[in-house]
């Protein structure tokens, strides 16, 4: 962060300096932030089987059994499994939308 020193004799126009310094320095880390969030929301992540598991709160079987209803689309490297981001939430979404499971919720 950068450090200013202000040198003024009249009181309103250090409030009046600071005022615009702090506002300033709120638009910059708002920016930031910003640039920040689109690149993160941007990029392909992939979430691991546990990841997904606790993004969810299910266990093991159940991410097992929603895959193989095609319910979420797992992508292996090797022995690897992993989900891409985007579509857990975009899964999320759609359940809570009413189409539910299969099981006749």
């Amino acid at each position: 962060m950068k450090k200013k020193i202000f040198i003024l004799e009249d009181p309103e126009e250090l409030m009046i300096q600071f005022g615009s310094q702090v506002r300033n320095t709120i638009k910059e880390e708002l920016a930031d932030a910003q640039k920040r969030a689109t690149k993160k929301s941007t990029t392909n992540t992939y979430m691991s089987r546990q990841e997904v598991c606790e993004l969810l709160h299910i266990s093991y079987s159940t991410l097992h059994r929603w895959v193989n209803l095609e319910i979420l689309v797992c992508y292996k490297i090797g022995r690897r499994s992993l989900f891409k981001a985007k579509e857990v939430e975009a899964t999320l979404v759609k359940l809570n939308v009413g189409e539910g499971l299969g099981y006749g919720y």
